[in-house]
């Protein structure tokens, strides 16, 4: 694994000797006044593990073992949960069940995560809540172990998205 990426140096990079082939094509070969330094060669083992760990893999069938509203009477369905080598960022709806007609005021969700996406400590995750066109920044969601405890923010409303990102174990 490279450490780290170093540009070449040199000075007459743009001189060649060229050599004259019998079918009418030519080779070129680099002939610089001095090399400082090579640099780190740009090939394959260099940029696939960035593109890897840049690789998005859809996990929202998979990402949560269980949803369950443990104040708030809301239903929660998942939008989108994402992840790539090391982050993973979701979004969750939580629509009021039909015997509320009032919306809600705050609410707390426990949710089982499927332990290959628990992070590896316990983890204090910022959420975004956003309810009839507006954000708000108050709630937050614990992760311990694979459980993850959703605090939404004291706000009316009926009805919203929860998004939260986390760091996560790489694989």
């Amino acid at each position: 694994m490279i450490e780290e990426v170093y540009d070449r140096i040199a000075t007459g990079d743009n001189k060649f000797y060229m050599e004259q082939l019998e079918d009418g094509r030519i080779i070129l070969t680099p002939a610089p006044d001095e090399v400082v330094h090579a640099g780190t060669p740009i090939n394959k083992d260099l940029l696939q593990p960035i593109l890897d760990a840049l690789k998005v893999v859809d996990i929202s069938t998979d990402y949560f073992e269980s949803l369950t509203s443990i104040g708030g009477d809301l239903s929660c369905t998942v939008l989108k949960i994402q992840k790539t080598a090391h982050f993973i960022s979701g979004a969750v709806m939580f629509t009021p069940s039909e015997n509320n007609a009032t919306g809600i005021s705050g609410g707390q969700f426990v949710f089982d995560i499927n332990k290959k996406y628990a992070p590896s400590t316990t983890t204090t995750v910022l959420v975004l809540c956003t309810a009839d066109g507006s954000n708000y920044e108050h709630g937050y969601a614990v992760i311990i172990g694979t459980r993850m405890y959703v605090y939404l923010p004291e706000i009316s409303f009926f009805g919203g998205q929860m998004s939260f990102n986390y760091i996560c174990k790489g694989e």
